[in-house]
């Protein structure tokens, strides 16, 4: 019981507070959004050559080490001392098993337009959205389970 009281430490009784992981994983689904979002739209329509995915898997990459690691930083100094329990640990397996069922039903359709020989450029944009997709889901998932599954 008092692993659960330091866990909570940066909680106040407002609805809003978020403890570090809800605000660790309000970061990481905002930085998925942003560069997910502005590489498809940038991208989209757009005919993908070997040298245009190279660069946008490499920008993605950097764009959210770069992003997460500040927004980890300004959440560490605001937040208190953060003990991972059991609830923390089954929080994370329940949403990892969520994303994969996402990931997997995904990887299935992509295969489906693999066999229809859907051109590279389709396929690309597919697997990198359902990435995006399968890691919002698993977040999703888990800040589900912080704010509203005791």
């Amino acid at each position: 019981m008092e692993q659960a009281a330091v866990w909570r430490t940066d909680q106040s009784n407002s609805p809003f507070a978020l403890a570090f992981r809800e605000k660790s994983i309000v970061a990481q689904m905002s930085a998925i959004l942003l560069v997910y979002g502005y590489f498809g739209v940038r991208l989209w329509g757009k005919p993908l050559t070997s040298i245009a995915a190279t660069g946008a898997l490499i920008g993605i990459t950097i764009l959210m080490i770069l992003i997460l690691v500040a927004a980890h930083i300004a959440i560490r100094l605001n937040s208190g001392d953060q003990l991972t329990d059991e609830r923390d640990r089954v929080i994370a397996l329940r949403g990892s098993r969520i994303g994969y069922t996402a990931l997997a039903a995904g990887v299935w359709g992509v295969l489906f337009l693999a066999i229809g020989r859907a051109p590279y450029d389709l396929l690309f944009y597919m697997i990198m959205g359902l990435f995006a997709v399968a890691e919002l889901v698993r977040l999703g998932t888990q800040l589900f389970y912080y704010r509203w599954v005791d």
